[in-house]
């Protein structure tokens, strides 16, 4: 009996020892390949006249790029990295004849739809938060914010629309963006995410959730007019950057402490 009571404590104790073992956190270290997929949110189109055909067209973004992260063993996380994003350009209007003195032969509303991904910028992100430490659950969620360190190059484009043939043309619409004040200058933006990461085999780790990216400045800055028989109507299109979007990545386990 007395050895049946000594077992059963040697037991106890072990399973204590295991539990406390297997309890202690740990500090990591990753290399990440990052994504997002994202809408802007901060497009904005102003009419100078009373008639606008011309609108907003919803098309997605990305940006691409690789991050240092570390976790200290209380769950508190630095995220840096360098990465590129491009900001779409997207519009669409219909032009109706009416509105033209166009050629006789026009007789349909003309329907266009544009969009652009050739410009893009460079940034740094600087991140801290916290990360959910659990060596039960393989599934450990994230809470970030911090800083984008932006640099958008300068740019040009213009787009235009005419019709008729090569005897007789007729102007429909122009367009036409350049860089804003900002121009070849780093500006910042602020960012936030949540994210819920799947550790792997040999400790690495895939990692979905939401982002959003919250700016104060002008990105794009364009003009366009619409060329009525009632005089050219002219407009603004401006976007400063910000969005909501999809985060998504695999991180290399570097090493442990």
């Amino acid at each position: 009996m007395n050895r049946i009571v000594l077992l059963l404590m040697i037991a106890g104790i072990s399973g204590q020892v295991y539990s406390q073992t297997d309890s202690v956190k740990k500090k990591t270290e990753y290399f990440s390949i990052a994504g997002e997929g994202f809408l802007p949110t901060t497009t904005n189109i102003v009419s100078d006249g009373n008639m606008n055909p011309f609108q907003y067209y919803r098309m997605p973004g990305f940006s691409l790029g690789g991050d240092y992260r570390r976790v200290s063993r209380s769950g508190f996380t630095i995220v840096g990295g360098l990465h590129y994003r491009k900001l779409p350009i997207s519009f669409q209007y219909t032009a109706r004849p009416a509105d033209y003195d166009g050629p006789p032969a026009w007789q349909t509303e003309l329907f266009e739809r544009f969009s652009n991904l050739s410009f893009g910028h460079v940034y740094i992100p600087v991140q801290f938060g916290y990360s959910v430490q659990s060596l039960n659950n393989k599934w450990t969620p994230s809470f970030l914010a911090g800083v984008n360190f932006n640099h958008l190059q300068s740019y040009g484009l213009q787009y235009d629309t005419t019709i008729g043939d090569n005897g007789e043309k007729f102007q429909v619409f122009d367009f036409e963006l350049v860089s804003p004040d900002n121009d070849n200058r780093i500006w910042s933006t602020f960012t936030a995410n949540a994210n819920v990461s799947r550790t792997l085999r040999r400790g690495n780790q895939f990692y979905l959730g939401l982002v959003a990216n919250i700016s104060t400045t002008t990105v794009y800055n364009g003009r366009y007019a619409f060329f009525f028989k009632d005089g050219t109507q002219t407009g603004s299109y401006t976007d400063k950057g910000s969005f909501v979007g999809i985060q998504f990545g695999y991180s290399f386990l570097r090493k442990t402490k």
